[in-house]
């Protein structure tokens, strides 16, 4: 009754269920649409209550962990203590390379190729290199690159396949060693059965390794 000014027509109810329906319907749209309002003065950590908090305030506020992938959702199901020990689940690509300890080298690539998937600080990787020339390295060959720095306790690994070997079928690549930083040594073992560190006198200009290992991660 404020809004009403002198002056303004006054009309009165000609037919009573219809008119007051439609005054029923008017006020219950405008308290249906009084709930659907998101009470903004109200919190979630220093967040305030919206329709769109996103995974990511939820993550800045230590709420959830994850990724937009859904391990945010899947922590903050867990709650508490579980949510904090949610291991995260992550996968991508990495490029290898070949370098000598005593002298890096540069090796020029033919090819490339690597994958991995991290589990919590667990690490599996695989994939190709192959150079056409060692440009230099020297000394105990390692790969590089790998998409996380090891940690203690190492784990190693083993070549699939290899060529271009410099010392004959008795003399062969057999597997990787994580000794600490981003990188493997390779291994090989000659014809006394006997495991060493592979050295650059033992690939040629055309070596190839097809490889897969795991290890533990720093974080």
């Amino acid at each position: 009754m404020s809004q009403y000014a002198a002056g303004d027509p006054v009309k009165f109810l000609t037919n009573y269920n219809s008119d007051m329906a439609t005054i029923d319907a008017a006020l219950k749209e405008i308290h249906v649409s009084d709930q659907g309002k998101v009470p903004t003065g109200r919190r979630i950590a220093t967040l305030p209550l919206s329709s769109d908090i996103t995974a990511a305030q939820l993550q800045a506020a230590g709420l959830a962990a994850g990724d937009a992938s859904g391990n945010a959702q899947n922590a903050l199901k867990l709650g508490g203590v579980l949510a904090a020990n949610f291991p995260q689940v992550s996968s991508g690509t990495w490029t290898p390379g070949l370098a000598g300890y005593t002298t890096a080298g540069s090796p020029t690539y033919t090819k490339q190729m690597g994958t991995y998937y991290k589990i919590g600080t667990f690490v599996i990787v695989g994939g190709t290199v192959e150079i056409s020339a060692k440009g230099g390295m020297s000394g105990n060959i390692k790969l590089t690159g790998l998409p996380f720095v090891t940690g203690d306790p190492y784990f190693s690994g083993q070549i699939v396949s290899a060529s271009g070997m410099s010392l004959g079928s008795e003399f062969y690549v057999v597997g990787l060693t994580a000794w600490g930083g981003a990188n493997f040594t390779l291994l090989s073992y000659g014809n006394a059965t006997l495991i060493y560190n592979m050295t650059d006198d033992a690939i040629t200009d055309n070596f190839m390794a097809v490889f897969e290992a795991f290890y533990n991660a720093v974080s």
